[in-house]
C-alpha cells in the first residue's frame, strides 16, 4: 500500500510540476491579462466541442464546387445565372435567401438588371461591408432591388479564429445590422431590427422575439453546434 501511495505521489508531484511550468512560461509569454483571455477561449472550443450537435431544419447552405465551376465556369457567375438560382429557391420552398458576397462592382456581363428583376419583393438578403466608417454597397440597381441588406465583416478573437459575432455596428449615430440579424428579420416580417440604449450596453429587438442584451462592443457568441444540409448551386 505504501508503494503504491509513494508511486501516486511521484506522478501527482510531477503532474502539478508540469501544470505549474506551463502556467509560468504563459505567463512570460503573454502576460497575465491574455492568459485569462486564453483560458476563456479554450473553456469556449471545450464546451463546443461538448456540445450535442443537432441537425437544422429551417436553413440550408448553398454550396458552390467544383462540380458547379465545372458547368457554369469559375466564380464570379454572369448574375444572370444567379437570377435563374434565385428563382429555382423560391420554387424550392424558401422564404428568404441571402447572399453573403458584395455585389459591389458591376456585372462583366451586364446582367445587373436581370438578377436586380429577380430579387426584387423575393425575399432576398444581400451583403454590404461596414469597415470603420467605411460603408460598402452593391450597385445599383442590385442595392435598392433587395429586401434588405447586411454587412458580412468578421471579428477573430486574438487566436485569429471567429467565435463571436456583430450584431450591428453603429456609424455616425447610425444601426448597421449584421447579415444574420437582417436575415432574421426578414423571416419576422420586418424591415428591420432595433436597437435601444441601455446603461450597461445595448438591445437588440426584432418583432415579438426576446430582446438580446448585448455589450458595448455588440459581440454576440452564437451556438455553434448546428448541423446544416448542404445543396450544389447547380444540382
Amino acid at each position: 500500500m505504501k508503494l503504491k501511495l509513494l508511486e501516486f505521489w511521484n506522478r501527482a508531484r510531477f503532474t502539478v510540476f508540469v501544470t505549474l511550468l506551463s502556467c509560468a512560461l504563459l505567463y512570460l509569454r503573454y502576460g497575465q491579462q491574455d492568459i485569462t483571455e486564453h483560458l476563456k477561449l479554450w473553456g469556449t472550443d471545450l464546451l463546443i466541442k461538448l456540445a450535442p450537435h443537432v441537425e437544422a431544419t429551417d436553413v440550408v447552405l448553398v454550396e458552390i464546387d467544383d462540380q458547379d465551376t465545372k458547368s457554369q465556369g469559375q466564380w464570379p457567375w454572369p448574375r444572370a445565372s444567379l437570377a435563374h438560382l434565385v428563382e429555382r429557391l423560391r420554387q424550392n420552398g424558401a422564404s428568404v435567401i441571402v447572399f453573403a458576397d458584395v455585389f459591389s462592382e458591376a456585372d462583366l456581363a451586364k446582367t445587373d438588371a436581370a438578377f436586380a428583376k429577380s430579387i426584387m419583393d423575393n425575399g432576398v438578403i444581400l451583403s454590404r461591408s461596414v469597415d470603420g466608417n467605411k460603408i460598402v454597397d452593391p450597385v445599383e440597381p442590385i442595392r435598392s432591388s433587395a429586401l434588405a441588406l447586411g454587412f458580412n465583416n468578421l471579428q477573430p478573437d486574438p487566436n485569429g479564429v471567429v467565435r463571436r459575432l456583430n450584431l450591428f455596428r453603429l456609424v455616425n449615430d447610425r444601426a448597421y445590422y449584421s447579415l444574420g440579424v437582417e436575415a432574421i428579420a426578414g423571416l419576422m416580417g420586418e424591415k428591420s431590427a432595433e436597437v435601444n440604449n441601455l446603461s450597461h450596453g445595448y438591445e437588440l429587438k426584432i418583432n415579438d422575439l426576446r430582446p438580446w442584451a448585448v455589450e458595448s462592443n455588440s459581440l454576440w457568441r452564437p451556438k455553434f453546434n448546428r448541423n446544416f444540409q448542404h445543396i450544389n448551386a447547380t444540382a
